[in-house]
């Protein structure tokens, strides 16, 4: 649009200089004015024939509103009444919420599913106007999102809600396969589905918890049984030891043994003397 103004103006200037032109006493500024009009049109005329396209990204090629082509990346050429536009066919990277607010998933008992996805994809280059000429800029929004939110939704509903965090990484890839077989088709490619985070209704969580209570408590109870159990059993095995014991000492008592023992116990004061020494004991001793 600036430049069809532009030329329009350089047109009209040109044009009145070339009429300026034909009078002696005008020629010479009006040829000067159009040299100088058609030096200045054809160098801005060039600020809109080359282009440069970054790295990953390709340029579509617009002719009056109208997706006409699309180029590579580097310094490109156009017309200069069309316009570039830029689009990235690098890997992009979106997170999706799947929530109260959004409209969550659901388990095979209805019971509701909540996540968020992080979806990584790209667009295949030769695919690039087409997908703008068919869909346009607002792709994501129009054709990928409501997918990702249905083949999620088509996936979760085949587990009960205590099967679906342990399937994870199942419906991970196959929510993966389904998306991409679906975008193929308007030239998007599903890099990778990822799921970031799984959650569940208020009354599912609170029955994990109460379960997850119950499971510690009946633990703690079963170790306790079995400390208890284990302290009888030493028990029992120590007053067998001792009664063993006992048989085993009753058994090896004698007459002498227990006469050993009752002056062991006494601790009588004995004397050697000679044979043939006189002995004299003190009546008073030991009272």
């Amino acid at each position: 649009m600036l430049w069809m103004v532009f030329t329009a103006i350089a047109a009209l200037v040109f044009l009145a200089s070339l009429v300026a032109a034909m009078f002696p006493e005008s020629r010479v500024g009006g040829i000067t004015t159009a040299v100088v009009t058609a030096g200045a049109w054809l160098l801005f005329s060039g600020f809109f024939v080359f282009h440069t396209v970054g790295a990953g990204h390709v340029g579509l090629v617009k002719t009056w509103g109208d997706y006409t082509g699309q180029t590579g990346s580097g310094l490109v050429q156009t017309a200069p009444w069309q316009s570039l536009q830029e689009v990235t066919v690098r890997t992009q990277s979106k997170k999706i919420q799947m929530d109260k607010e959004h409209g969550s998933a659901v388990s095979k008992e209805t019971q509701p599913v909540y996540a968020v996805v992080t979806l990584n994809y790209s667009i295949i280059p030769a695919k690039v106007e087409d997908l703008y000429t068919q869909i346009g800029a607002g792709y994501f929004d129009a054709i990928i999102e409501p997918r990702v939110r249905q083949v999620f939704k088509a996936e979760t509903v085949k587990y009960k809600t205590i099967d679906v965090a342990p399937n994870r990484e199942v419906i991970r890839k196959n929510v993966q396969e389904t998306l991409d077989a679906q975008l193929e088709g308007f030239g998007i490619v599903v890099v990778d589905f990822l799921l970031d985070n799984l959650g569940f209704g208020q009354a599912f969580e609170e029955a994990i918890e109460a379960k997850q209570v119950a499971t510690q408590n009946a633990l703690a109870a079963e170790a306790k049984i079995q400390q208890s159990q284990a302290e009888a059993n030493q028990a029992r095995a120590k007053a067998s030891g001792e009664a063993d014991a006992n048989k085993l000492l009753a058994k090896s008592l004698s007459p002498n043994v227990i006469e050993w023992e009752r002056i062991h116990l006494w601790k009588p004061q004995i004397v050697y003397v000679p044979t043939n020494a006189s002995i004299f004991v003190n009546p008073n001793v030991g009272k």
